[in-house]
């Protein structure tokens, strides 16, 4: 397979993922450095995905799926940067549109135009799903650093700005986490090794962010300034 080096394109998402995790609030527009970088980082997936699309249609999809993992990093990006856009889950189809967007080369000296006619890279559901799996690790670090940096948990911009209605549910990335880990234990299970070490991941992080986030809402008062629960701490409903 013609330049099909799964090593060769993991460096890109894995970037932006890394740039992602510099923001410190869910909101609907990125700041413009973040945006320059990741755009950057996505012109140069793809450069990679064009130059092999051609290469992985029709059966050879699944025959050259080993070398395709880096399709799942591109998930944990794209959907991890549509979190902290929009504050809900990249669905299928997005993903789809965006994978397929990402495989057109460019045809224009500005970039804008694409090459229709180009083949391009059709993204399984299995990828889908081990990119969101992975998703919620970012998601649990994300929730961990704007903590200790904000003091709360992260949410809609509206309720850092005082925006939010007033008596409307205060939606933060606890209750995110945990509409992400049901989804997954409603979904059929699959006996996979990778898929059952994934899945008990995401449970480990649902469990710690709704452990951080009982820390700082139902507990902060009794802590003393600045104070930040940590893996030590007794779980949640321990009287110690």
């Amino acid at each position: 397979m013609r330049n099909a080096s799964s090593t060769e394109r993991k460096p890109h998402p894995r970037k932006s993922i890394f740039t992602l995790q510099r923001v410190r609030r869910i909101h609907q527009d990125l700041p413009d450095g973040f945006n320059a970088d990741i755009q950057s980082r996505l012109a140069e997936v793809r450069k990679l995905l064009s130059s092999i699309a051609g290469d992985v249609q029709g059966i050879n999809r699944w025959r050259y799926m080993r070398n395709m993992s880096c399709v799942e990093e591109l998930i944990e990006a794209l959907t991890f940067a549509h979190y902290l856009r929009h504050q809900n889950l990249m669905s299928y189809a997005e993903a789809t549109e965006a994978v397929h967007h990402l495989s057109l080369p460019e045809n224009g000296e500005d970039g804008a135009a694409m090459d229709l006619e180009h083949p391009i890279v059709h993204l399984i559901e299995d990828d889908y799903l081990m990119g969101v799996f992975d998703l919620s690790g970012e998601m649990m670090r994300f929730a961990t650093t704007t903590a200790a940096l904000n003091g709360r948990m992260a949410g809609s911009s509206l309720q850092y700005d005082g925006q939010a209605d007033e008596g409307s549910p205060q939606r933060t990335i606890v209750t995110d986490m945990q509409d992400l880990g049901s989804f997954y234990e409603m979904l059929p299970q699959q006996s996979g090794k990778s898929y059952q070490v994934k899945l008990q991941t995401l449970r480990t992080s649902v469990l710690k962010v709704e452990k951080l986030g009982y820390g700082l809402t139902v507990r902060g008062s009794e802590r003393p300034a600045g104070w930040m629960p940590d893996t030590n701490d007794s779980e949640p409903g321990s009287p110690v």
